[in-house]
């Protein structure tokens, strides 16, 4: 907007916590929970793909966590408008993204991105929150990206966490190396976590962050 001839923005403000910080204090995040924070950060996924938004750089870091269990997704400063036609040679050299996040076909070609991009690096989030570290763990950030194209997708179950085999599957899914292994819409992944959801109610979050 412009005010008096000086434009800015206006943002809303949220109360709460990066889920980055979020892991940082308390490292891991029980599989009830994770799928609870992280089941909003899939609607608001969908509600961007509907109009044809991929943020491209899913991370916790850009993840809110409200006292009240309800995540906001920030930082669409990487975020990319779906076209059917767009210029290959303009970024082929950029790595547009966060590595240890980032899907194997986003380090390739990062301007040809689809939804599926996101839906991997939720899967990457996914196992960060239950395990209490990232999938791939490279020393450089080239070798993070080759560790996500050509490593074994690493399982949640095989890191002793206590987790339901309908997650641990779900997240290996998400993070498949081809786009179309993986979840075939976010209605889909949100139904699988509604399968493998308690009808019993938790206070994790509402026990860790102030409000």
């Amino acid at each position: 907007a412009v005010l008096d001839q000086t434009a800015y923005v206006v943002m809303e403000y949220v109360q709460g916590i990066a889920l980055s910080q979020f892991l940082l204090e308390r490292k891991r995040i029980p599989w009830m929970d994770t799928c609870k924070l992280l089941r909003g950060v899939f609607l608001g996924l969908a509600a961007a793909q509907a109009v044809g938004v991929v943020h491209r750089d899913i991370k916790p870091a850009n993840l809110l966590v409200e006292p009240s269990g309800l995540v906001k997704i920030v930082d669409f400063g990487l975020a990319s408008v779906v076209r059917d036609r767009i210029d290959s040679t303009i970024y082929q050299s950029i790595v547009v993204g966060t590595p240890t996040y980032m899907a194997p076909e986003q380090a390739k070609d990062p301007d040809h991105c689809t939804w599926r991009v996101d839906a991997y690096a939720m899967g990457c989030v996914f196992y960060h929150c239950l395990v209490g570290h990232p999938p791939y763990q490279g020393g450089s950030a080239i070798e993070t990206i080759t560790m996500h194209a050509y490593h074994e997708v690493p399982l949640v179950s095989a890191a002793g966490i206590e987790c339901p085999s309908k997650i641990v599957s779900l997240i290996a899914d998400l993070m498949a190396k081809e786009p179309l292994s993986r979840p075939a819409s976010y209605e889909e992944i949100i139904a699988r976590i509604d399968r493998a959801l308690s009808v019993r109610s938790s206070s994790f979050i509402r026990r860790l962050l102030p409000g």
